[in-house]
C-alpha cells in the first residue's frame, strides 16, 4: 500500500483512534495485560519514516506514555511518563511510590511497573518502553540517593526492612560510610567515625554508649547487616576506651578519689574479662595515657604519669633509687593502687617491677666495633645494624653513691646487685647483651657484646671496700662483700679474683699448683723440696710424654728478678714430647666425654656461622672448611672445646695441626669455644696462629729432648 495515499492515511489515523478506545476499554475491564501490550507496535526501529504504519506506531507510543495503560506493581495502571522499571522485586517491595519520588526528586508520585516487565520477561515490551524513555532503577542506583534526611524520615519498620534487604548485598562494603545506623533518639549516623564506633547493639546493661534502636534490629538478617558494618555489642574495653580514659587525656585536677577508684575498677574489670586481642588493645591505650598518680623517689607527688614511665614501689627499687632524679614510682594513694590486682594491671601496661632497660644508639667507638668484627673473622663492613641498651637513670644512680644521701653506699651497692639478679631472673640473660650484625657483600656476621649498662658498671666506681671507699668491681674481691652469688653476673661484671687466685696471680704461678700442693698435703717449702728429692730419678730423653714448660720462669722459689717489671706474655705455649695425637692435655681425657664436648662446640659454631662445612671426625689438621662459589676450599678451621674459660684452662694443638696452620697461613683459623654446651658459650677466633706468635720460650724441661752433649756438638762442628 502507498503511504502517501490520502485514503490510506485516513485509515491509519482512524485505526489509531480505535486502538486508543480499545486499550481503554480493555483496561477498564481489567483485561489489559502485559501480553496484550507486547502485541502492540511500540518498537520504532522496525518502521521507517516512509512506512505506512509509522503514524500508528507513533500514536501507540504516545498513548502509552500519556495514558495510564501500563500495568503497575500492586495492581492498576500507570502512564509511562511516571513509571519506573525496577531492577528487582526486592526493590519494588522496599521502596514505595512516594519514597521513589523523593529519591528521584520528582514533584509527582512515581510508580513501579509490573514485575512482568523486565529484561528477562517480555523483552520486546521492555525494550520498547526503555526506548520510549521509561526509566529503570536498581538497588545500586537507589542506595547513593538515600540521604541522612531521607533515612530519618522513614519508620522503624521500613529501616528494619532496609537492613534485611541489604544483609547479604555487596553494596554494604562499598557504602559503609553512609548514615545507616538509627540510634535510640532517631538520629542516623555512620557505623564508625575513623576508628571509633558510633553505635553499638543494644544490651541489657545500662551503658553510656550510643545504641542502635531495638525496633530496627530485632530480626536475624537485620543483625547480620549491622555485623557487616562492624556493629557489635558494647564491651567493657570499649567502655573504658571511650568513656573513662578521655577524662585523663588532659591534665585535669577535678577527678575525686571516689571517681578515680570507680574508673580504676572499670579498667580492671575490663582487663580481667577481655580476651587476648581486646586486652592487648586496652593495654596499648593505657600505656599511652597519663592516668596513674605518681611520686618521686622521695615520696613527693608529681601528678599523673603513664604506666611506662613508672616503677612499682618494691622495697629494692625504692631503696635503691632513693634521692635519684628522673625516676618515679606508682603512688600508694588512692588505696586501690596498692592492691596486687591493680599492680599486675599496671605492669602489663608498662610499669616496671625490676630495673627498666632502655634501647639507645650504640656508644661503642669505631675501633671497638672493628675489634668485634676482627674477632668474628670479618673485619670489613658495608652495612650494619646495632642497638645498645642502658638502664633508666643509670648515670644519676651512680652519682648518688657519692652524694652522701641515704641509703649509704654499702647498702645501695648491695641493692643494685640484688636488682641485677632480679632483672636476670625476670628477663633472662639476653638482656645483658646486645647484637651487632653486619654485612660484607654476601657475607653476614652476628656477634653479641655487653650492653652499655654492663660496660658502665664495669668502668664505674660503685663497689665499696671495708672503709666505704668506692672502687670499680675489678678492684674488690666478691667473697668479701657478702652479696648473693650469681655466676653469670660475676662473669659479666668480674670482681677481683678470690683469695687463692689472687695469691697465685701475685706469685706468678698457676693457681692449680696451689690446689695440687694442698691435695698432696705439702704445707711448707721443706716438704716440697723433700718430695722433689725423692722423685728426682733421671728421665730418659724423649720418654714418657713429659711436658716442656711445666716449670716456667718466675715459679715458686725461682722468681725472676725481672718478673716484676715485665707483663705476663700474651701467648703461653706448652709443648708435649714423646706422644703423638691431639688430645687436650688440660681437659678430661675420657675419649667419649671429649668427643661429646667437641661435638657441642662444633654445633654451636655452625648455628652461628652456617657457611662452614663439617668434616669427618678426627680429620687431620682441622675440623671445618669453607668453600667458595666454585666449591673450592678457601678457609679451614680447627675447633677446640672447653667446659670452662680459657682464663682457667689452655688448649693444645697437635704437631699435625701446627703444620697445617703453618701451610695454610691466613686461611687457617683456630676457634676456641669457651663454656661449650652451656648458655654462656662464646667463640674465641684466632686467625693464622703461627704468624701471631712472636716468640717461643724454652725452659729447663727441654733438657729431656736435648740429644747432643758438648763434646758431641764440638765433634759435629769439626766434622763439617
Amino acid at each position: 500500500m502507498k503511504s502517501d495515499d490520502p485514503w490510506n492515511s485516513y485509515l491509519v489515523s482512524e485505526t489509531a483512534s480505535l486502538l486508543e478506545h480499545a486499550l481503554e476499554w480493555l483496561r477498564d475491564h481489567d483485561w489489559l495485560s502485559v501480553d496484550v501490550l507486547e502485541c502492540l507496535p511500540v518498537d520504532a526501529s522496525k518502521f521507517g519514516e516512509d512506512v505506512l504504519l509509522t503514524p500508528l506506531v507513533r500514536a501507540t507510543r504516545e498513548l502509552l506514555m500519556e495514558k495510564p495503560l501500563i500495568p503497575r506493581h500492586g495492581g492498576g495502571y500507570v502512564p509511562g511518563s511516571v513509571a519506573v522499571i525496577a531492577g528487582s522485586g526486592q526493590l519494588r517491595r522496599l521502596v514505595t511510590p512516594g519514597q521513589l519520588a523523593v529519591l528521584l526528586c520528582e514533584n509527582c508520585e512515581l510508580d513501579w511497573l509490573s514485575g512482568n516487565i523486565t529484561r528477562d520477561r517480555h523483552h520486546e515490551l521492555y525494550k520498547g518502553l526503555r526506548a520510549m524513555g521509561v526509566r529503570e532503577l536498581d538497588l545500586e542506583g537507589v542506595i547513593p540517593r538515600m540521604s541522612r534526611e531521607f533515612l530519618e524520615a522513614q519508620s522503624d519498620e521500613w529501616v528494619r526492612s532496609l537492613y534485611e534487604s541489604l544483609h547479604d548485598s555487596w553494596l554494604v562494603s562499598t557504602h559503609n560510610d553512609k548514615p545507616w545506623i538509627r540510634l535510640e533518639d532517631g538520629r542516623h549516623v555512620s557505623a564508625t567515625d575513623g576508628d571509633k564506633p558510633q553505635a553499638y547493639l543494644p544490651r541489657a546493661e545500662k551503658t553510656d554508649f550510643p545504641l542502635v534502636r531495638k525496633a530496627v534490629c530485632d530480626s536475624e538478617n537485620a543483625i547480620k547487616f549491622l555485623h557487616r558494618l562492624g556493629i557489635t555489642e558494647p564491651d567493657l574495653v570499649d567502655d573504658v576506651l571511650w568513656h573513662v580514659l578521655p577524662r585523663y587525656e588532659e591534665d585535669r585536677g577535678d577527678i575525686s578519689d571516689l571517681q578515680y577508684e570507680s574508673d580504676i575498677s572499670r579498667i580492671l574489670t575490663a582487663y580481667e574479662q577481655a580476651n587476648e586481642e581486646r586486652r592487648c588493645k586496652l593495654c596499648d591505650k593505657l600505656r599511652e595515657t597519663r592516668f596513674v598518680p605518681a611520686v618521686d623517689t622521695l615520696g613527693n607527688p608529681v601528678g599523673l604519669k603513664r604506666p611506662s614511665d613508672l616503677y612499682v614501689p618494691t622495697h629494692v627499687l625504692t631503696s635503691l633509687y632513693r634521692g635519684v632524679g628522673n625516676v618515679y614510682f606508682i603512688a600508694d594513694s588512692p588505696q586501690c593502687l596498692t592492691t596486687d590486682r591493680v599492680r599486675n594491671l599496671l605492669v602489663a601496661c608498662g610499669a616496671a617491677d625490676t630495673l627498666r632497660t632502655i634501647e639507645k644508639d650504640c656508644g661503642l667507638s669505631a675501633g671497638e666495633l672493628r675489634d668485634i668484627r676482627k674477632r668474628a673473622g670479618l673485619e670489613n663492613c658495608t652495612d650494619s645494624e646495632i642497638k645498645d641498651v642502658t638502664i633508666l637513670a643509670l648515670d644519676e644512680l651512680l652519682s648518688a653513691f657519692s652524694s652522701g644521701n641515704t641509703p649509704p653506699p654499702e647498702e645501695r651497692a648491695r641493692l643494685l646487685w640484688t636488682a641485677l639478679i632480679e632483672l636476670q631472673a625476670q628477663r633472662g640473660s639476653d638482656v645483658f647483651k646486645c647484637h651487632y650484625c653486619w654485612w660484607w657483600h654476601s657475607a653476614y656476621r652476628k656477634e653479641r657484646f655487653p650492653a652499655e649498662f654492663v660496660r658502665k658498671l664495669n668502668e664505674s666506681k660503685w663497689v665499696p671496700d671495708n672503709d666505704g671507699t668506692l672502687h670499680r668491681p675489678a678492684m674488690i674481691a666478691f667473697d668479701k662483700l657478702g652479696w648473693p652469688s650469681d655466676s653469670y653476673l660475676e662473669h659479666l661484671i668480674p670482681f677481683r679474683p678470690r683469695a687463692v687466685d689472687q695469691l697465685a696471680q701475685e706469685a706468678g704461678i698457676d693457681p692449680g699448683l696451689i690446689d695440687c700442693l694442698r691435695k698432696m698435703g705439702i704445707t711448707s717449702e721443706q716438704e716440697l723440696r723433700a718430695r722433689l728429692r725423692s722423685e728426682s730419678e733421671p728421665r730418659q730423653p724423649g720418654g714418657g710424654g713429659g711436658y716442656i714448660g711445666e716449670d716456667p720462669v718466675g715459679s715458686v722459689g725461682t722468681r725472676s728478678s725481672h718478673s716484676h717489671a715485665r707483663p705476663v706474655s700474651q701467648f703461653i705455649s706448652y709443648v708435649r714430647v714423646g706422644v703423638d695425637g691431639d688430645e687436650d692435655i688440660h681437659e678430661p681425657t675420657d675419649h667419649e666425654a671429649r668427643l661429646h664436648i667437641e661435638n657441642m662446640a662444633i654445633q654451636y659454631i655452625l648455628e652461628k656461622e652456617p657457611w662452614w662445612t663439617r668434616l669427618e671426625p678426627n680429620n687431620p689438621g682441622y675440623d671445618l672448611v669453607q668453600y667458595d662459589d666454585q666449591n673450592r676450599p678457601v678457609c679451614v678451621c680447627e675447633v677446640k672445646a672447653l667446659r670452662g674459660s680459657l682464663d682457667d684452662t689452655p688448649v693444645t694443638m697437635s704437631r699435625k695441626q701446627y703444620e697445617t696452620a703453618y701451610e695454610q697461613g691466613s686461611a687457617y683459623w683456630l676457634y676456641i669455644v669457651e663454656h661449650a654446651g652451656t648458655e654462656r658459650a662464646e667463640i674465641l677466633r684466632i686467625r693464622n696462629p703461627v704468624a701471631v706468635a712472636r716468640s717461643y720460650t724454652f725452659d729447663k724441661g727441654w733438657r729431656e729432648v736435648a740429644n747432643l752433649t758438648a763434646e758431641q756438638y764440638d765433634l759435629l762442628l769439626r766434622s763439617g
